[in-house]
């Protein structure tokens, strides 16, 4: 299945006991399958949001599942960073949505402290042309576990790799706004913390 909407707001954070969490997709109004997701517009009108849709859904291009994998990019990017990329010289969902197809995103690690293997990942699911990105969620997952690996020492296929997922998402990922502020070249300490757009 092709999502074709992947987004903060369509991504919900499932709790299940006090350690255990799970990230869960929802909204599923757009999705198509494999045979189905090259049907982007609609009357003439692009299906999806803008501001997470990849190059080719902007084109008006076939789909397929590597253009969820750009939206998972661009989600991941605005959780670590606390924006989407392209807004420093883009004006407008729209602007911001064709800069995507004429050149690549900033670095996120120009924006915070980011381990370098995780910030490649990002970049990799943002690359331009869909043969340039991840495969899949499953190569995304096991590139991102394999990184949790070196930096936690939990080897991923463990049972224990699954449990410390909520740990992850809890403390090194999704590091509190307060330290991504303090982390922004430039920035003062006290200073506004970011928070993600979630648009629609």
């Amino acid at each position: 299945v092709v999502h074709r909407d992947l987004k903060p707001a369509n991504v919900l954070v499932a709790h299940e006991g006090l350690e255990n969490e799970r990230a869960v997709v929802t909204d599923f109004g757009i999705a198509r399958g494999p045979r189905e997701a090259a049907l982007t517009h609609a009357k003439g009108a692009l299906v999806g949001t803008p501001a997470y849709m990849s190059p080719e859904q902007v084109r008006g291009e076939p789909i397929d599942g590597r253009t969820d994998i750009y939206a998972l990019g661009l989600v991941l990017y605005e959780l670590f960073t606390g924006q989407l990329p392209f807004l420093r010289d883009a004006e407008g969902v729209f602007a911001v949505a064709i800069a995507r197809c004429r050149r690549a995103p900033e670095d996120p690690r120009t924006i915070v402290k980011l381990p370098d293997r995780l910030a490649e990942v990002v970049l990799r699911c943002l690359a331009m042309s869909p043969g340039d990105r991840p495969a899949n969620a499953l190569a995304v997952a096991t590139e991102l576990e394999a990184w949790l690996a070196t930096s936690s020492g939990v080897r991923p296929g463990d049972a224990s790799a699954l449990d410390f997922r909520a740990t992850v998402v809890a403390g090194r990922i999704e590091q509190p706004a307060a330290t991504l502020a303090a982390e922004r070249p430039g920035s003062s300490p006290g200073g506004s913390a970011p928070s993600p757009s979630g648009s629609s």
